[in-house]
């Protein structure tokens, strides 16, 4: 089986209509993307935990342009990567701790500031909503790629505030 771009991309175009510099969504543009988040991450980090679900997560994000069910799953990923993020900085948090106590307590502990905060709880939302099938259509590939974009920079920004991951 020969491996083809997904139909769904076929029918995007992305670029500056603006400018002419629009066209069809190509893997290149996924390459290009994956490569802005890699950057990112400060090598230093140890590259298990965290760092390791956001690797997961650009490789899954890639692989989407040959089945786009795999932003989701991208998506998803990214965000365990955030959750994973706080609770090494809270390894004094119960491992039964929701999220949302998690950022709660970064909320708290000004490691987050208000808008990171909302945001973090905006793409909660989001997760939620995927996690349901009926709503799914309801977030297009770009949305999805704004959260992974945003949980990305949101778990770099966390981990850079543990003195002992740099």
């Amino acid at each position: 089986m020969e491996l083809q771009p997904d139909p769904i991309w076929s029918s995007i175009v992305v670029g500056d209509l603006r400018f002419e510099e629009a066209g069809p969504v190509t893997l290149k543009y996924f390459r290009n993307q994956v490569t802005g988040w890699e950057s990112l991450i400060d090598a230093r980090l140890d590259p298990d935990g965290p760092i390791g679900l956001l690797r997961t997560c650009r490789s899954l994000y890639l692989h989407s342009y040959y089945d786009a069910t795999f932003q989701t799953i991208a998506m998803f990923i990214s965000l365990q990567a955030v959750e994973a993020a706080l609770r090494e900085i809270f390894p004094e948090m119960p491992p039964n701790a929701k999220f949302d106590r998690l950022l709660h307590k970064a909320h708290k502990k000004r490691l987050l500031g208000p808008v990171e905060d909302a945001q973090v709880k905006a793409v909660l939302g989001i997760r939620n909503s995927l996690a349901h099938p009926n709503f799914q259509v309801r977030h297009g590939p770009w949305s999805i790629t704004s959260v992974i974009d945003y949980n990305h920079r949101i778990v770099s920004h966390l981990l850079a505030q543990l003195p002992n991951k740099l």
